[in-house]
């Protein structure tokens, strides 16, 4: 399937496929993110590391010269033809809480339920088939934790996604990731990652196995100061980053480069956000 960048980012229509076509959807964010790092070079301090979160991390990838256009593209062009494609519908829910009340309420889920995402100590993802996923939103809102739907229609990192093993493999085996110029990290190991080794092996296991968003956020703040830039058409992750630096005692800046609350950018030049 062909289509235009430039034209589907020009219908603002909310039915526009960009908005709700899987097919669309996440390989736009991922040129969107590349294209927004490439004209911040020459007008920012070049960045000291990347790092990513789920399919972001391609996005990162690229910045740190690890994956070509092409390859980085063929990623999440891959991930977005055969979700749509293969998968039956699952379900991802959000639930204000940590690692060890999700885990818990799991239970009632009888395996078909995973957590999915550990954004923040007291922020998670839970993800698999539908009627599972309910029954554990449904087990931590009677404990009182705050549960609510994410807009995907697929249960991304968990074990639903097992019927795209084999294509996603196949489709991805001529990748040829470099060393990269500047370090990541991964959200997929929580620490820092050779960029040689990002062969499909390693976008299958971002797709289909956790996301330890936390994990990696702390590793990155136990060097010391840290400036993190979003790179996203819309800031998401700024709180969660807060969240985990607070009971460390540190106050990392957190900036975004656009939003959809503004028609211009807004980094580097103003709207610096800093926890209080």
């Amino acid at each position: 399937m062909a289509w235009s960048l430039v034209a589907e980012l020009a219908d603002t229509a909310d039915t526009a496929p960009i908005a709700t076509d899987p097919r669309f959807i996440q390989p736009a964010l991922t040129a969107v993110q590349i294209a927004i790092s490439e004209a911040s070079r020459d007008r920012s301090s070049p960045p000291s590391f990347v790092v990513g979160l789920s399919m972001g991390e391609v996005a990162a990838a690229h910045c740190a010269g690890i994956l070509s256009t092409q390859d980085a593209m063929a990623v999440v062009c891959v991930q977005a033809e055969l979700t749509a494609h293969t998968l039956r519908p699952g379900k991802m829910v959000f639930a204000r809480a940590g690692r060890g009340p999700v885990e818990r309420a799991l239970a009632v889920g009888q395996g078909r339920a995973v957590l999915a995402v550990t954004l923040a100590p007291e922020l998670s993802v839970v993800s698999g088939e539908r009627t599972a996923v309910d029954a554990v939103a449904a087990e931590l809102h009677s404990s009182g934790v705050m549960v609510g739907p994410l807009p995907i229609g697929f249960a991304f990192h968990s074990p639903e996604m097992a019927a795209l093993s084999g294509p996603f493999m196949d489709r991805l085996a001529a990748l040829r990731p470099q060393t990269g110029a500047l370090p990541m990290y991964s959200s997929a190991t929580g620490g820092c990652v050779q960029g040689t080794d990002l062969h499909a092996e390693h976008w299958w296991r971002i797709m289909s196995g956790p996301a330890l968003f936390d994990g990696v956020i702390g590793s990155l703040l136990d060097l010391g100061e840290v400036f993190f830039a979003e790179i996203n058409p819309e800031p998401l992750l700024a709180d969660a980053i807060r969240d985990i630096a607070r009971p460390r005692g540190v106050a990392p800046t957190v900036v975004a480069t656009m939003s959809r609350r503004t028609d211009t950018e807004i980094w580097p030049q103003s709207t610096v956000h800093e926890p209080e």
